[in-house]
């Protein structure tokens, strides 16, 4: 009886030996999957982040491009439209003959208020 119970105890233990090692290999396997599943998620996930950061930064490119040729445009335009540049001209002339007849009104009139300074000053002497 002792050697049956022996018998059994052993195949008892190696049962057992072998369910925990049986265990552990299922849980690593179970582990390693759980990392590659992470892996792959974080891949996918980052991969969209960065298409869609650069199909950000092209359409923010092209908003800044497009307003930068209208800017570009505008500039050309103007520098371009001669009939502004004469009539800015002209606008200048005559207010260059406008300042020179206050300039003449101003100094003929400082010219006689010191002509009768020295009148009353002779007056009075």
């Amino acid at each position: 009886m002792l050697l049956v119970r022996h018998r059994y105890e052993r195949a008892l233990k190696g049962t057992l030996r072998y369910q925990a090692l049986y265990r552990g290999y299922a849980l690593r396997r179970l582990r390693a999957t759980h990392k590659i599943q992470t892996h792959y998620r974080m891949y996918v996930r980052a991969y969209a982040y960065r298409r869609l950061k650069s199909a950000t930064i092209a359409m923010q490119c092209a908003a800044r491009r497009n307003a930068a040729i209208h800017i570009y445009e505008a500039l050309v335009k103007e520098q371009k439209d001669i009939g502004n540049l004469k009539e800015q001209n002209e606008n200048l002339k005559t207010e260059m003959q406008s300042l020179k007849a206050m300039l003449a009104v101003v100094t003929k009139s400082i010219i006689c208020m010191s002509f009768r300074v020295i009148k009353m000053a002779f007056s009075w002497g």
